[in-house]
């Protein structure tokens, strides 16, 4: 396990391998990953981060204005690799009463 910032250096060198662990946090909510997942390296975990994110937002915006979902992805330790965001905001014109507009 990576215990410092050195060995964290060291480790992104290298190219880490799992497990990683992926922290969502939602709308300001956290919701910890407590099994991890064993993964080839960085890449691998960054881009399952980016997919798994994209498959959570595709839904409809909760309250249908605001949506924002997170995970920092670590090794098991408090330190964090990297994080990977989404936000997805509505912002409706003043004067918008939710009619189609027309052609």
């Amino acid at each position: 396990m990576i215990r410092d910032r050195g060995n964290l250096f060291k480790a992104s060198l290298l190219g880490h391998h799992g497990p990683f662990f992926f922290d969502l946090t939602e709308n300001g909510i956290p919701y910890p990953d407590t099994e991890g997942t064993e993964l080839a390296n960085s890449a691998a975990a960054e881009d399952e981060a980016a997919r798994a994110l994209f498959e959570i937002v595709k839904d409809q915006v909760p309250g249908g204005t605001f949506r924002q979902v997170a995970f920092q992805v670590h090794d098991g330790t408090n330190i964090s690799l990297f994080e990977v965001k989404v936000t997805c905001e509505v912002t409706r014109a003043a004067h918008s009463d939710d009619r189609p507009l027309e052609a």
